[in-house]
C-alpha cells in the first residue's frame, strides 16, 4: 500500500525540509495543509517552497504526487469540509504536524515598535540556521524597507528571486521598494511578471492600479481596484483597494475629466 502522508506547516523550513524527505526517499503522496497569505493561494505558497527546494523542471512533476488543501490549524477539523476531511481520516497513513500558529510574532512586535536592530537580530538568527528560509527573507526585505534601507532590501528581494522567480511575495514586495526608491517604471515591470503567470493576483492588480493612478488614468485605476475587492473582499488588498479607490473618486468629483484618463 502506497504511504499517504497529511502534512502541516510545509512552508515553514522544518515542514518544507520534511516534506522534501517524503518525496525524496518514497514514493508517498503528500497531502498538504495551507493557509492562504497576504492574498496568495495555498497552491501557490506551496509550489513556491518546492522552487526553492528544487529545479524549477523538477517541479511539475512533483505536484502530481502533493495535493493541497486549504485550512487552518486553529479552525475546527483544520477548517476543512465535512466531506474531504472524513476522506482524509480514512485514506492518511501519516500524520505529520509542523504548523505553528504564530511565526516572528517577536520580530515584527519589534518592527512596529521601531526597533531595527533588534527585530533584524531575530530574523538573521532564523536566517543563521535555514538560509533558504524565504518567509524570514522577506520579512528581512521588509524590515529594511520600513528603516528606510530601501536599496538593501532591493538587494534581497533580487537574491531571493534569483533562487524562486516564481516567489510573487517576493515580486510584490520588490515592486514596493522600487516605488519608494522612485524607480516606477522598474517596479511595473515587477508587477506586470506577477500578473503574466496569475492576471487574478489581487497584490499585482492592486500595484497596476497604483501605477494607473500615478499617470491620473483614475477611472482605470478604479476599475481595477474593485477587481481586487471582488476577488478578494476581506483582504487587505482588498481593504486598501477600497481606501484608494475613494480618493481617486474624490480627485475625479473635484478636477473632472481633466484628471480622469482615457
Amino acid at each position: 500500500m502506497q504511504d499517504r502522508v497529511f502534512l502541516t506547516g510545509a512552508t515553514g523550513f522544518i515542514g518544507a525540509s520534511l516534506l522534501q524527505t517524503w518525496l525524496d526517499r518514497s514514493d508517498a503522496t503528500v497531502t498538504v495543509l495551507a493557509r492562504a497569505r497576504r492574498d496568495v493561494p495555498p497552491d501557490q505558497r506551496v509550489r513556491g517552497v518546492l522552487g526553492e527546494l528544487y529545479p524549477q523542471a523538477r517541479v511539475p512533476r512533483l505536484l502530481e504526487r502533493v495535493t493541497v488543501v486549504e485550512g487552518d490549524v486553529t479552525l475546527d477539523r483544520l477548517g476543512i469540509g465535512t466531506g474531504d476531511f472524513e476522506r482524509l481520516a480514512s485514506e492518511t497513513t501519516h500524520i505529520i504536524h509542523c504548523a505553528a500558529a504564530v511565526r516572528f510574532d517577536l520580530a515584527r512586535l519589534l518592527m512596529q515598535r521601531e526597533l531595527w536592530a533588534e527585530a533584524e537580530a531575530e530574523l538573521l538568527a532564523a536566517l543563521d540556521a535555514v538560509p533558504t528560509y524565504a518567509e524570514a527573507t522577506l520579512e528581512l526585505a521588509t524590515l529594511r524597507r520600513l528603516a528606510g534601507r530601501q536599496d538593501e532590501a532591493v538587494a534581497i528581494l533580487v537574491d531571493l528571486l534569483q533562487r524562486d522567480p516564481y516567489s510573487f511575495d517576493a515580486l510584490i514586495a520588490l515592486g514596493e521598494a522600487l516605488i519608494e526608491l522612485g524607480r516606477k517604471h522598474d517596479a511595473a515591470t515587477a508587477f506586470h511578471r506577477v500578473l503574466t503567470f496569475d492576471p487574478d493576483h489581487v497584490g499585482g492588480i492592486f500595484y497596476d492600479a497604483v501605477m494607473l493612478a500615478s499617470q491620473r488614468r483614475f477611472r482605470d485605476a478604479i476599475a481595477r481596484w474593485q477587481r481586487v475587492v471582488d476577488l478578494e473582499p476581506a483582504g487587505d488588498f482588498a481593504r486598501r483597494a477600497r481606501r484608494e479607490s475613494r480618493t481617486a473618486a474624490d480627485l475625479l468629483k473635484v478636477f473632472g475629466d481633466r484628471l480622469g484618463g482615457d
